[in-house]
């Protein structure tokens, strides 16, 4: 098997198990009261497969919330600016990962800090020329509160799309996101 082969192998065996965990989560289970030998069997891989693969429920869990969120920065930093373009992309990705991503949104502890935090450390090292000046500016108000009015309104839009709308198009929804945020 060559190198490629093996990451492309690898890349699915983590997507199986993505999606086993998120089945479970889907079936009402809680986080805390999934067992690794469930997951492994929603996959349909065993219990030696899954620890290949990740030391602990814990672990897979960081790494998979890191892996969706990698996916998104590859599609963000296409363009450090966020133009509508990049916008429809990353909202593509979310809805054609909608099955994966939802059950982390539902029922994950502490998935709106992660988020939060991550859409922060987004805007932060965007390249998006004095970022913080250029939010006071917009919302009038100091850049603390400017950041976060920009945050929560991005992160708002997003999640109550995922649940609540699937029927409104990603160019649609970075629309909205466009003309809510102020820059």
């Amino acid at each position: 098997m060559t190198k490629s082969s093996y990451q492309h192998h690898n890349q699915i065996t983590e997507r199986r198990i993505i999606e086993g965990f998120s089945n479970l989560l889907k079936e009402t289970k809680t986080v805390e009261t999934i067992r690794v030998s469930e997951i492994a069997l929603a996959s349909d891989i065993s219990r030696q497969t899954f620890y290949k693969y990740y030391e602990s429920k814990e672990d897979f869990i960081e790494q998979s919330i890191a892996i969706i969120l990698d996916d998104i920065t590859k599609i963000l930093t296409n363009d450090l600016e966020f133009g509508y373009d990049v916008i429809v992309e990353m909202l593509t990705y979310l809805r054609n990962n909608r099955d994966i991503i939802l059950p982390f949104i539902h029922y994950y502890p502490n998935i709106d800090n992660i988020l939060t935090n991550y859409i922060r450390i987004t805007v932060i090292n965007s390249t998006i020329d004095n970022i913080e000046d250029k939010l006071e500016q917009a919302y009038q108000l100091p850049g603390i509160y400017s950041l976060e009015i920009y945050i929560t309104t991005i992160k708002m839009i997003i999640t109550t799309w995922l649940i609540n709308d699937e029927q409104t198009s990603p160019e649609k929804i970075a629309t909205y996101i466009l003309k809510s945020v102020k820059i």
